[in-house]
């Protein structure tokens, strides 16, 4: 037990002063960011900030969840990622997906 609480304290150190802000705006595919307006482990507001910072991104808060919006919300959270994926179809296949393997 106590190797697990020495990972979770040195673990939050390491990423306490992580900050990776500036270089989401490179970032250049659609991004879907969902988040449960009642979470208070990543909050509303840090979720904005996100989404503000990538550039083609979407946010979706969904209004009666808390951190675990696909179990809270799961009819919402599935619609919403079936739109956001079909609002960017036709997707080009990839060169090693199984639709274009050789045989």
């Amino acid at each position: 037990m106590i190797y697990r609480e020495h990972s979770f304290v040195l673990g939050n150190r390491l990423i306490a002063n992580f900050d990776n802000r500036p270089e989401l705006r490179i970032l250049k595919m659609p991004t879907l960011i969902i988040v449960g307006r009642h979470d208070m482990i990543l909050p509303v507001n840090h979720s904005q900030a996100l989404s503000d910072s990538i550039p083609n991104s979407r946010l979706a808060i969904f209004e009666e969840s808390g951190h675990i919006p696909f179990a809270e919300e799961p009819a919402r959270f599935v619609q919403v990622i079936r739109d956001f994926v079909a609002e960017r179809r036709p997707l080009r296949a990839h060169p090693y997906s199984a639709a274009v393997r050789p045989q």
